[in-house]
């Protein structure tokens, strides 16, 4: 068997063994303090020297730049829930737009998406095929949230593995710490990070990964994918936990929607929520207001917009 075959076994097997000495929290202090915030659009640019963008197709389909009064709507609709809501928009025009979109949350299971892309990162992982006992690690962590999953790559690629994916996606405001639910993220971050995840994967890596954020349980597509956007592929990563100080909950989402070339990336923070259906509640209410222009009849056969 080779060498390369050899090792990466191990490194899961380490993994393993790590893992069950990891004690994950979710979230072990008060929520952060927030912030001021810049809510106006900003113009993101989106070349990459590292991943050119592709040739632009000769007849390209309309895209939308998401209205203001959408934004205005879901604002006015977040600021009479109770707790705290923060949400950010990648949208089709490549604006980011949202409200207290730089505010910090502690993450929950949304960091699942940079574990797996700090995972696919790793020397000797990211131009190879990956082996079967890695989807076995992997696929679970993603599709099911499973936490023990988690602290496998956690206990691979450490606190440094998190950094350096929140570096090259420019997240500012990004820590972590031994309990990976309690990093800190903000709605921009992270909406920038997944509306532009190929940029950061490795290119024989960027369908799996979006694969397992379009293979979600069903149990566990409440939020955006809960829209009549048929037509429309959701990949989605969804995060919650009761907080350990102070009661209340942090529930929070984030999907990338893409339909041909069309794509928008929508991040919804919130905590204080007073149980977990009532955050659920609030990401479905501004999902819903964001969202009504991409609004139309569901069909009887449609699935989740899938």
């Amino acid at each position: 068997m080779p060498d390369r075959v050899i090792s990466r076994g191990a490194l899961v097997a380490l993994g393993v063994v790590a893992a069950l000495l990891l004690m994950v929290g979710s979230g072990e202090s008060d929520p952060p303090t927030p912030v001021p915030q810049l809510d106006e659009p900003v113009r993101v640019e989106q070349d990459r020297a590292a991943k050119p963008k592709p040739p632009e197709r000769a007849k390209p389909k309309p895209k939308e730049c998401l209205e203001r009064k959408r934004v205005a709507e879901a604002r006015r609709w977040a600021a009479d829930r109770a707790g705290e809501i923060s949400f950010a928009v990648l949208d089709e025009c490549g604006r980011l737009v949202g409200d207290h979109r730089y505010r910090t949350h502690y993450s929950a299971s949304v960091v699942k998406v940079m574990l797996l892309v700090a995972y696919l990162r790793l020397e000797g992982v990211s131009d190879d095929e990956l082996t079967g006992d890695e989807k076995a690690m992997l696929e679970p962590m993603i599709t099911m949230s499973d936490n023990n999953a988690a602290n496998q790559v956690f206990a691979i690629v450490g606190e440094a593995g998190l950094y350096d994916v929140a570096r090259d996606a420019g997240m500012g405001k990004f820590t972590t710490m031994p309990s990976w639910g309690g990093s800190e993220i903000t709605a921009a971050d992270q909406a920038m990070f997944v509306g532009e995840i190929e940029h950061y994967v490795p290119k024989k890596h960027e369908d799996y990964v979006l694969e397992l954020m379009a293979n979600v349980i069903d149990p566990q597509r409440w939020g955006v994918p809960r829209m009549p956007l048929p037509g429309w592929m959701v990949h989605l990563k969804g995060g919650w936990a009761p907080q350990a100080s102070g009661g209340g909950w942090r529930v929070n989402q984030v999907a990338l929607l893409r339909r041909h070339d069309r794509r928008l990336t929508v991040a919804i923070l919130t905590s204080d929520n007073p149980d977990f259906e009532y955050g659920r509640g609030s990401i479905e209410g501004v999902a819903k207001r964001l969202l009504r222009a991409y609004k139309t009849k569901r069909p009887p056969s449609a699935r989740f917009g899938n």
